[in-house]
C-alpha cells in the first residue's frame, strides 16, 4: 500500500510541476492584443462618470475609449500607450510615462517630495509656480522602491509643468 501511496504523490507533485509550467507559460504570454501593439501617445481629452468613480475617455490617433482613472489623472494628461491594431479601443496606457508634447510650452521648478507611496507605486510632491502652490501625485511603477531606493520624503526634485496650466506637472525621476 505504501508503494501505491507513494505513486500517487508522486503523480500529484508532477502534476502541479507541470500544470505550474503550463500556467506560467500562459500567463507570461501577451494575451490582451489580436493584433500588433501600435504604440501612441493618449490624451486625456474628458473625464466622466463611472459606476466605480470615475474615468477618462482617451483619444489618440483616430480612436477613443474610456478608462477607469484615480484623482491624480486631469483633462490634458497625456501618456505613452499602445493598442491593438485590430481593436483600437483596447488600449493600454503607461501611467508611470507622463509626456508633454514637443509644442507644448513648459517650464521647470523647484519641488519636493511629500510622500513616497510604495503600495499604490507613486510619489506625492509640490511645487510653486508665480507664489501659487501646487500638489500632484504621479505614477512612478509598481517597482518604485526597487527603481527609485534613493527617493525620500523631503526631497528636493525639478518639476516640469505646462505653462499654459501649471498644475498639469511632471517629475521625471530618470534624468
Amino acid at each position: 500500500m505504501s508503494s501505491t501511496m507513494d505513486k500517487i504523490v508522486t503523480c500529484s507533485i508532477m502534476l502541479l510541476i507541470v500544470g505550474g509550467i503550463v500556467f506560467a507559460a500562459y500567463n507570461s504570454m501577451d494575451t490582451s492584443f489580436k493584433g500588433k501593439p501600435v504604440q501612441t501617445i493618449a490624451l486625456i481629452s474628458k473625464r466622466v462618470p463611472l459606476a466605480t468613480g470615475f474615468g477618462g475617455v482617451f483619444t489618440y490617433d483616430s480612436c477613443s475609449t474610456i478608462l477607469a482613472l484615480s484623482g491624480s489623472h486631469m483633462v490634458g494628461d497625456r501618456y505613452y500607450a499602445e493598442y491593438d491594431s485590430e481593436d483600437c479601443e483596447n488600449l493600454n496606457v503607461f501611467y508611470n510615462r507622463p509626456v508633454f508634447l514637443e509644442d507644448e510650452k513648459t517650464h521647470k521648478t523647484a519641488g519636493v517630495v511629500l510622500s513616497v507611496m510604495s503600495v499604490s507605486g507613486s510619489v506625492k510632491f509640490e511645487y510653486t509656480v508665480d507664489g501659487k502652490d501646487y500638489e500632484r501625485i504621479q505614477y512612478i511603477g509598481s517597482d518604485s522602491l526597487k527603481n527609485y531606493p534613493n527617493l525620500r520624503e523631503g526631497q528636493p526634485l525639478e518639476v516640469t509643468y505646462w505653462v499654459e496650466n501649471p498644475a498639469r506637472s511632471i517629475v521625471y525621476l530618470d534624468k
